[in-house]
């Protein structure tokens, strides 16, 4: 996280090799990105990169082509390369039957999204790295693209993602890392980021959920103000109302 121009976006590129350090090092897991005799092909494959507004970058004439264009440049071809889309079209949500054959340019805006998820997902990276996932997306589309990363970070992968948007950081986020003019200004867990003054000095406001409870708490309502879900909002208000603080 950060406010435009703290270098989110040069950040990540670097994690695949997109660029090189001019100083310093970039490690997987011992493995230098910066050395010239590193396999980038590999790195690229353990580490998938999705941009913002990725769905931009559909260029096929079916999303079967669009989504086998990465593994096919890995080396995966015939049935392995087909079992790979159709495995990564399933767990985006995508019928592979349904959609293989489908031009990407006549999908919904937040298929359009997924097709280029799930190009990245078949070549089966370790790690998958976005650059703000639900920009542009419908509550609907967004919520569904989250539960795609929740899903795929359930499997034991990591998920890295820049956002501006409090309440997916809030609800997906184990750790925040905040930028600013290039420089790391925290690293730690989510919860007690939204509760110091650093996402307000940073210009990024808090969760909506979290300035919800602080409303109610100023009406007189005896609720904690430390949560940042709506899981965690309607339980807190559930246990407010048992104490007949909230009237009808």
């Amino acid at each position: 996280m950060g406010p435009s121009g703290s270098g989110k976006t040069t950040l990540i590129q670097h994690l695949n090799g997109l660029l090189r350090p001019t100083s310093g090092a970039v490690l997987l897991d011992g493995l230098d990105l910066a050395d010239r005799r590193t396999d980038l092909n590999e790195v690229r494959r353990r580490i998938g990169l999705v941009f913002q507004l990725p769905e931009t970058q559909l260029f096929e004439e079916t999303v079967f082509a669009d989504v086998a264009f990465g593994p096919k440049n890995l080396g995966l071809c015939g049935s392995r390369l087909e079992s790979a889309v159709a495995a990564a079209m399933e767990r985006v949500g995508l019928s592979f039957d349904a959609y293989r054959n489908r031009s990407p340019f006549h999908l919904s805006g937040g298929e359009k999204r997924r097709a280029a998820l799930a190009g990245v997902f078949a070549m089966e990276p370790e790690w998958i790295v976005l650059d703000e996932p639900t920009a542009g997306l419908d509550w609907e589309s967004s919520i569904r693209v989250e539960s795609i990363l929740s899903g795929f970070h359930g499997t034991g992968r990591s998920v890295l993602f820049i956002s501006h948007d409090m309440d997916l950081v809030a609800r997906l986020a184990e750790r925040v890392i905040l930028l600013e003019k290039g420089r790391v200004q925290y690293d730690g867990p989510v919860r007690p980021f939204f509760l110091s003054d650093q996402p307000q000095r940073a210009g990024l406001g808090r969760p909506s959920v979290t300035a919800a409870m602080e409303s109610f708490k100023s009406r007189g309502i005896p609720v904690r103000t430390d949560v940042l879900t709506m899981e965690e909002a309607e339980a807190e208000l559930r246990r407010a109302a048992g104490l007949g603080a909230i009237q009808d």
